[in-house]
């Protein structure tokens, strides 16, 4: 016996019969068939950083067929299509399942989850919309990046550096104040400015 299909699969036995004996009365059993176990293969994501590109999770049934994917927790730090593409909107952690309901052959196979650790990016460039110089000095105002990088922002960094003197620098300029003063810079000397953001994943973009 093949057994084709999930169900009950009835089969009956018969003899009948020569010139001498009479035909058996027939005898029949049914025999209840199951429908085929399969598993999820759901590799562990590496990972991500807030604002990388889309990717694809690796993942497969034994049977063959398609899985599918939801997000369980942490949806404001990714989203997933239904083949499996990642895609970051926020930092965290997002636990993704994977899913096989089975078919007419195969059963469901057992859900399996993993989650991503979505990391933040650097911070972009803050634009400087001014230097006022003075005495040894110079005060620098700038406005806020266009993207923190999915972390808030803790401080700036502005710096000064002159092929004729040397280079100045602080990091701790207040994430509030938008303005910084560098002290200890040459008079005369020609310096150029720049600023950058820091936020949990560093020293961004200047």
């Amino acid at each position: 016996v093949t057994f084709l299909a999930a169900g009950t699969c009835t089969v009956s036995a018969t003899q009948a019969g020569n010139n001498q004996w009479n035909a058996a009365t027939q005898v029949s059993q049914s025999v209840t068939v199951g429908k085929l176990s399969q598993t999820i293969t759901f590799a562990q994501p590496s990972a991500q950083q807030y604002g990388g590109t889309p990717f694809v999770l690796s993942a497969s049934s034994s049977s063959g067929l398609p899985l599918g994917f939801s997000v369980t927790s942490g949806s404001s730090a990714c989203s997933v299509a239904s083949d499996g593409t990642v895609t970051t909107s926020g930092t965290g952690q997002c636990t993704i399942a994977a899913t096989q309901n089975g078919d007419a052959t195969w059963g469901a196979a057992a859900p399996v989850t993993r989650t991503v650790e979505v990391l933040p990016a650097a911070a972009s460039a803050p634009h400087i919309t001014s230097i006022s110089a003075g005495n040894a000095t110079a005060t620098v105002g700038f406005d806020e990046p266009s993207s923190d990088g999915g972390s808030p922002v803790l401080s700036y960094k502005v710096a000064a550096t002159s092929a004729t003197a040397p280079s100045v620098s602080r990091s701790d300029c207040d994430a509030l104040v938008l303005s910084c003063t560098l002290m200890g810079l040459v008079n005369g000397a020609t310096y150029s400015v720049t600023v950058a953001a820091v936020t949990a994943a560093g020293v961004g973009s200047a």
